[in-house]
């Protein structure tokens, strides 16, 4: 069962795209200072400092927002800011973590909602839903596949949350294409929904007042000029380039 030729993706990350790349193009903010980032999302990344109406404009310009639950203020932020500008039916929370954690997550919401609230009295806000407990989940059988995946978070048009568990069960003899397949099913009856909902059209206003903190870049560092040459990994690879002579000694001669 965790066999890694039957895991659908090299990631947990990459997994989620691999589901999701069939309705559309996924992007997402990558991690500040990452040098080489997970196989999964194509990225792109902004400042420390303010980042939020570039994300707030993605937010309201993307076809369904899928978020993965986290305590950390930036997704707290980001959950705040799609119950202001974003209908509720295209909103996805992908539970990968613990109780522990979905609990902090919901009590960082809670606080985060009622600060903006406040020192935003100009946005129009949703009603801040009471986000279902999410209960340790009982030991799987030997029958389903352990995905670090554990459930989804909908939400009808009312802001009216529903809890999905993710669970797969498999056939005793199975195949990685047999594996997939009912990932792949088991995700269409639970999200599949929104794929069909009617090109989203972002409602003028709707991006936070505030302006994007204007800081000076640094110059560029000055770098000496290199031939182009293609990168292979870390290793600069050459074309076009005559290996040294390789000296053998034969017969007592050079």
């Amino acid at each position: 069962m965790r066999s890694p030729y039957e895991l659908p993706g090299l990631t947990m990350e990459d997994f989620l795209v691999r589901q999701f790349t069939r309705h559309g193009r996924v992007v997402a903010v990558g991690e500040p200072g990452e040098e080489l980032p997970l196989l999964g999302a194509q990225r792109g990344y902004l400042p420390l400092e303010g980042w939020e109406r570039t994300v707030s404009e993605l937010i309201q310009g993307a076809h369904s927002v899928l978020m993965s639950v986290a305590p950390g203020p930036g997704t707290v932020w980001e959950f705040t800011e799609a119950l202001r500008t974003m209908p509720p039916e295209r909103l996805v929370l992908m539970v990968c973590c613990g109780p522990e954690e979905y609990d902090a997550f919901r009590s960082a919401v809670v606080e985060k909602y009622a600060v903006r609230k406040s020192e935003e009295p100009g946005s129009t806000w949703a009603p801040l839903p009471r986000l279902p407990d999410c209960p340790a989940r009982p030991p799987a059988s030997k029958r389903e596949w352990q995905s670090p995946l554990r459930a989804f978070v909908t939400f009808d048009q009312q802001w009216q949350p529903s809890l999905h568990w993710f669970v797969v069960t498999v056939p005793r003899i199975r195949h990685v294409w047999t594996m997939r397949r009912l990932v792949r099913e088991r995700i269409d009856a639970l999200v599949g929904a929104w794929a069909a909902l009617p090109q989203r059209q972002a409602s003028p206003g709707t991006i936070p007042p505030p302006a994007p903190v204007v800081t000076t870049p640094p110059p560029p560092p000055v770098l000496s000029p290199l031939p182009q040459q293609p990168l292979l990994g870390s290793t600069v690879v050459g074309l076009n380039v005559r290996p040294p002579e390789r000296r053998t000694r034969r017969r007592g001669r050079q």
